[in-house]
């Protein structure tokens, strides 16, 4: 579940109790899960939680505990789109039966690539593009 845009009413612990992958923004991530524990919000809500940082990274959060997994160097001239590349590689890698960790990376490929162009839907990469960014940064 991508929580964008964070609803006014709080998503409620019995729908996130549903949600496999948490995947928020730093913005996000603190109005859903404010000043509570993390571990004890998992325990609660959700498998995962999906921290993206854009630059930074994502940080991963989930019953393996935290693990963080750098991105990758892009020139943004247009983040719009980045979130949507993003959800969509994460979800095509794990249905593919990518381990998390390495769908985590193709999805950050995806949306780094997208920065780089202007508009949401001309700035999504086929699959070849995502590849060869990751084999160039191996």
């Amino acid at each position: 579940l991508n929580p964008a845009p964070v609803p006014e009413e709080p998503l409620s612990m019995e729908l996130l109790k549903k949600v496999t992958y948490l995947t928020p923004n730093q913005t996000e991530f603190s109005m859903i899960v404010g000043e509570s524990d993390i571990n004890r919000f998992l325990k609660e809500g959700p498998n995962a939680v999906v921290l993206t940082r854009g630059a930074e990274g994502v940080t991963l959060f989930d019953d393996e505990g935290k693990r963080k997994i750098p991105a990758f160097r892009a020139k943004a001239v247009d983040t719009v789109g980045a979130g949507d590349a993003f959800s969509g590689g994460f979800a095509a890698s794990l249905a593919e039966g990518l381990p998390v960790e390495d769908a985590l990376r193709f999805a950050q490929a995806a949306a780094a690539i997208s920065v780089t162009r202007i508009g949401a839907q001309p700035s999504m990469p086929n699959r070849d593009e995502i590849l060869e960014l990751m084999e160039s940064k191996e």
